[in-house]
Order: C-alpha cells, then structure tokens, then sequence
C-alpha cells in the first residue's frame, strides 16, 4: 500500500512539472513572438490589395488610387510637411520613403523584399557617395550606413524634400524621425568626401540613391 502511494506521489508530481514546462515554455513563445512582424511575407503583403502592399492603412490605398497629377500633389505635400506620412503608413523607414517615391511614379514591386532591396539595401551600385556638401535633389533617396568589420550595413533611409540637404523620414532618431524635416549637413557635420561621418559612436556613410529630378516647385 505504501509503495503504491509512494508511486502515486511520484507519477504526480512528473505530472505536475510537465505542467509547469509546458506552460513556461507557451509563454517564452508568447514572449519571442512580436506584436508586428515588419518582414512581411511576400504572399501576405500583397494578397488582399493586389498590387497595394499591406503596410498600407486605408487612406494610403486610397492615395495609390489617385491619378498621376494628385498624386504628385500629395507628394509634394508630403515632401513639404503639409502633409505627414504617418498618417498613411505605419511602416518602417524604407516603407515610407517607398510610399512617397510610388506618388512620384516609381512602379510598385511584386514583394516586400524588393521594396526593401529597392529602398534600403540593394542600393550601393546605384547609388552615389554624398561630399558632405552638396544640396540634395527633391525626392532623392538617402541611406545611411554603419560600418562593420565585413563592410557597410544599411541602417536607415529618408527623402530629400528638395530645400538643401533637409530630408524627412521614420523611425532614424536624429537622422529622420516622425516625418520631420532634418537637415543632414548640420546633424552630420564633418561629413568627408566619401560621404563617411563619425555619428552615434560608429562611422557610417551616407549615399544618394539619385532618382529623376522633379521640377515642379513644392
């Protein structure tokens, strides 16, 4: 009787400590799960709208149906801060800048990741080195790097609005947040001819992704 009480004890208390694994290893997975995930699967970002991505809200869909000439208006408006970008997206940096280069005419691409590569990371080869100097064109597509032992990384990317070296931009701290004009040429002082500038502790560099140049005054 003893000997089956005791296994009784020891079957329940194996029973109780799968419990308790079982629950805390529900809640890591809970924990380690963001909220948001901002790498979008290709499919989910473009299956309810067509060719509209997902990080789109409602307003921002209905500015991708505007015609050519309103939509450049409400470009120029966002580039002048008339209007805000938040106010269309709430996507990271390069949905942003993405958003308002699609206004200005840029074809939308099939999936996240090209927005990503067009916007953000693919951008070295057709991009040129800023002199820390020059005033950028309106709609020129800025991005930052940071340097690291196996080369640059790509950490942000803004809009030039067309008034010198002022761009606006998400999420980038002082180099373009909440779709505030900023002005690179003082944020980055002392910028050399490489377009490389010591900021926040690390080198990084600063790159024109030049785009055509638009004409009409904003």
């Amino acid at each position: 009787m003893k000997k089956l009480k005791k296994t009784a004890v020891v079957f329940l208390g194996i029973l109780i400590f799968e419990s308790l694994v079982s629950c805390n290893t529900d809640r890591a997975d809970e924990i380690s799960s963001p909220k948001m995930n901002t790498n979008h699967d290709s499919s989910e970002l473009f299956s309810k709208n067509g060719k509209l991505p997902n990080f789109l809200n409602d307003k921002g869909r209905q500015a991708m149906s505007l015609s050519k000439s309103e939509k450049k208006k409400l470009a120029f408006a966002l580039l002048s801060g008339r209007e805000s970008v938040q106010n269309y997206t709430a996507g990271v940096c390069y949905e942003a800048v993405a958003f308002v280069r699609f206004l200005l005419g840029d074809p939308v691409p099939n999936t996240n990741q090209e927005i990503r590569n067009n916007y953000l990371y693919n951008t070295f080869s057709r991009s040129n080195a800023w002199n820390g100097r020059s005033d950028f064109n309106t709609g020129d597509v800025i991005v930052f790097s940071k340097k690291e032992r196996e080369g640059m990384e790509p950490i942000h990317t803004a809009i030039a609005t067309g008034h010198g070296c002022e761009i606006r931009g998400v999420n980038g701290g002082m180099l373009g947040s909440g779709w505030r004009p900023t002005n690179i040429r003082t944020v980055l002082a002392g910028a050399n001819s490489s377009g490389e500038v010591r900021h926040d502790g690390t080198t990084i560099t600063i790159r024109i992704l030049r785009t055509p140049i638009i004409q009409e005054e904003l």
